[in-house]
């Protein structure tokens, strides 16, 4: 772990959470200032960057990158029916 971020992230939250229960108003106007001018300005780039995100993914399944075996070269899966980690807990199986 790297100690010096998580004790500054920590203390930031702490500070931030302590100033909007002190002064819930303020905080509240500069957080929706801070969205509307996000929305705004910078709306475009997150609309951009989850279609750069889903192009790749798409790229990705669809490409021999995509048939690339996870795990040593002897391993093979758990059950061929059901691709993915298999759940063991009591619920889970008593619904099957």
């Amino acid at each position: 772990m790297n100690w010096p971020v998580f004790i500054i992230s920590a203390a930031l939250i702490v500070v931030f959470t302590a100033a909007a229960a002190i002064w819930p108003d303020p905080i509240y106007a500069a957080m929706e200032n801070a969205f509307v001018w996000l929305s705004q300005y910078l709306g475009w780039y997150f609309i951009l960057t989850a279609a750069i995100i889903v192009v790749f993914v798409l790229i990705v399944a669809f490409t021999r990158v995509g048939k690339t075996r996870l795990g040593p070269d002897h391993s093979n899966p758990s059950s061929a029916s059901s691709p993915g980690p298999r759940c063991s807990s009591p619920r889970a199986s008593a619904s099957t």
